[in-house]
């Protein structure tokens, strides 16, 4: 058992997760850390830095048992296909005035004008959920409720903006509890996943490549596997973009004349010439 922060709140159970089916990258992080947190003290006098080496090798919480990046995917489809019957419904009760309604009827205007009830309500339940996880990788300390959208990385301003959009019709500005989309929910989940052991997972399966941006591939296909394939999701793996890369660096320099291959600054009009 672990104190917990707050004076009032009781001791709570640690432990840490393995079984027979996890990948090698996190058997092998199991192993060092009980190697190195549930070792004989240096100093056995030292009660207190006893305890508190063998209480930092149990940190995830009974509740936290995702720690593979298919789990993690099938969970998340679950919350986004909650999220995307939640915002169907709210969008049949609603008026013309009701703020995911009018949100709706902005992105008819502004980006798809033949955009459905129901596509905006998937939308709504991918941007969410996904984003939320973008989010959660790039903050260890975990998900603040009240500052969601700020915490979605820089490098997708896409992403950001649209996550902010979408949150503005919730929370304290907006007149949609999170609790009725399922927003928390998924907050939830993050919080309750031991995520930098499914970015371990997911580097074991696929090495080299970014889980944030590849993983949604895993998402999609356990939360919309016909979407998937209707919308040509499939990223390309890594030793196939570099054989392009090259093959076309090579060409450019071999046919073209073109020293630098990629690098090269030339412009089709110089080339013509």
């Amino acid at each position: 058992f672990s104190d917990t922060e707050g004076e009032s709140l009781l001791p709570t159970l640690r432990v840490l997760a393995w079984d027979d089916k996890d990948t090698v990258l996190h058997l092998d992080h199991a192993h060092e850390t009980l190697k190195a947190k549930l070792r004989w003290p240096d100093d056995e006098k030292d009660v207190e830095s006893w305890r508190t080496s063998w209480g930092s090798a149990f940190t995830l919480r009974p509740r936290e048992v995702i720690t593979t990046s298919k789990r993690l995917a099938v969970r998340m489809a679950e919350v986004a296909t909650q999220i995307r019957n939640r915002a169907n419904t709210v969008l049949e009760v609603e008026t013309e005035n009701g703020p995911l309604t009018k949100l709706y009827n902005a992105f008819q205007v502004a980006l798809i004008h033949d955009l459905t009830p129901d596509d905006f309500a998937d939308m709504y339940a991918q941007t969410v959920t996904y984003g939320l996880f973008a989010a959660a990788c790039s903050r260890p300390a975990g998900l603040v409720a009240e500052n969601l959208a700020d915490m979605v990385p820089v490098t997708n301003p896409f992403l950001k903006e649209l996550l902010g959009a979408f949150l503005e019709v919730g929370g304290k500005r907006g007149h949609i509890d999170f609790d009725e989309l399922g927003v928390n929910d998924v907050v939830q989940l993050m919080l309750d996943a031991d995520l930098e052991a499914v970015k371990r997972d997911f580097g074991d399966l696929r090495r080299e490549e970014d889980p944030v941006i590849h993983f949604y591939e895993d998402f999609l296909r356990e939360y919309d596997a016909k979407k998937k394939i209707q919308r040509g999701i499939f990223f390309t793996p890594q030793p196939v973009v570099s054989f392009i890369v090259r093959s076309v660096d090579e060409i450019l320099r071999t046919e073209f004349g073109l020293e630098d291959g990629l690098a090269d600054t030339a412009t089709w009009g110089e080339m013509a010439e």
